[in-house]
């Protein structure tokens, strides 16, 4: 019976050490999703590692003031990245039409060799405090994950109008990421056209560290447990 049972403890160490090194599934965390519900809200954020100026960009149906950023430390790790953004819609635009239209939607996504949200945990919100533009009212109504690369917040029917009034500029749109390093990104503001700016998205080059599920660490605490047993059982046996 001695061969038998080390056999049956040689097994168990080796599903046992597996188990470790399974990666933990990919997750897509972005509450609540297309429904229209709030996004979640951030209290707080870490401190910032890269800034765009306060910029203007233009196209023949609106005019934005725009700024990204990256700020780092969040739920996910202390190194983590959060991609940061706040807008103003223009009640002017300097091209030759002139048109100022709302804003309906906001997407972040990856360029062309460049940075991506593909293949990173993400939870997408709006800051509580005051941005690089003030203390916007413009909130997006639901948050979206499109095509796993790209982010949006959803701000129609209730638009980001031109001008003066309160809601002309958008709160700060938050990104909550487990990346840790980032190149650059796309930067969409939508209203049936897209104007398109060059911001932040995370670097794939660099995964995020995978940590064994719930589920995976108690098969391992079975196993050692099992493990465990079965040498008591031999050692009683002797």
């Amino acid at each position: 019976m001695k061969p038998m049972r080390r056999a049956a403890l040689l097994i168990i160490g080796i599903l046992s050490t597996g188990l470790l090194v399974v990666p933990a599934a990919d997750a897509t965390l972005v509450p609540p999703g297309f429904g229209g519900f709030p996004p979640d809200v951030f209290g707080a954020l870490g401190p910032t590692v890269a800034t765009t100026l306060i910029t203007t960009s233009s196209n023949t149906n609106f005019s934005v003031e725009w700024v990204a950023q990256v700020h780092q430390g969040n739920s996910f790790c202390g190194a983590c990245l959060d991609f940061v953004y706040q807008m103003t819609n223009k009640p002017t635009n300097p091209t030759p039409s002139g048109f100022t239209d709302p804003i309906g939607r906001i997407t972040a996504s990856s360029l062309p060799a460049a940075g991506t949200f593909a293949g990173f945990q993400t939870d997408v919100g709006v800051f509580t405090g005051a941005g690089p533009l003030g203390a916007g009212t413009a909130a997006p109504v639901s948050v979206d994950r499109f095509s796993n690369a790209t982010v949006g917040f959803q701000f129609a029917p209730s638009s980001v109008p031109p001008g003066s009034t309160p809601a002309s500029t958008t709160r700060v749109l938050v990104i909550s990421t487990d990346a840790t390093h980032f190149l650059a990104g796309s930067l969409n503001f939508i209203d049936g056209d897209v104007l398109r700016v060059t911001a932040f998205a995370p670097n794939s080059a660099f995964p995020p560290t995978q940590v064994p599920e719930p589920a995976t660490l108690l098969l391992i605490g079975g196993g050692l447990v099992g493990l465990g047993l079965a040498s008591r059982r031999i050692h009683r046996a002797r």
